[in-house]
């Protein structure tokens, strides 16, 4: 069982029943563990669309689980960036976007 005050975090979840207030479909983590207070720290708004973020996306994929390589993302943000690293998914929503404005 988990350290009250300690998150438990993979593939950017929180570990379930460490925080009372945590969003559905959080699931368990042995990987990596940061303090509470860091977590709320971390996250916040999606850096993708603006929206509400609860998830921790590794910048480069095949970096550590750290502080300085996690970006904030929504879930829907983060299922679509799935296997892309941050560039290649802000390379991909550029395509995107080039492609539906007709350029």
């Amino acid at each position: 069982m988990a350290e009250r005050g300690i998150v438990n975090v993979t593939y950017g979840r929180l570990k379930a029943g460490v925080l009372r207030d945590k969003p559905r479909g959080m699931k368990v983590s042995p990987d990596w563990k940061i303090d509470l207070p860091k977590y709320r720290e971390l996250v916040g708004e999606c850096v993708y669309c603006g929206g509400e973020g609860y998830w921790l996306c590794r910048v480069d994929n095949g970096g550590k689980w750290e502080v300085g390589n996690v970006v904030c993302a929504c879930g829907r943000c983060a299922g679509m960036r799935t296997g892309l690293s941050h560039a290649d998914f802000l390379d991909r929503l550029q395509c995107i976007v080039t492609r539906l404005s007709g350029e």
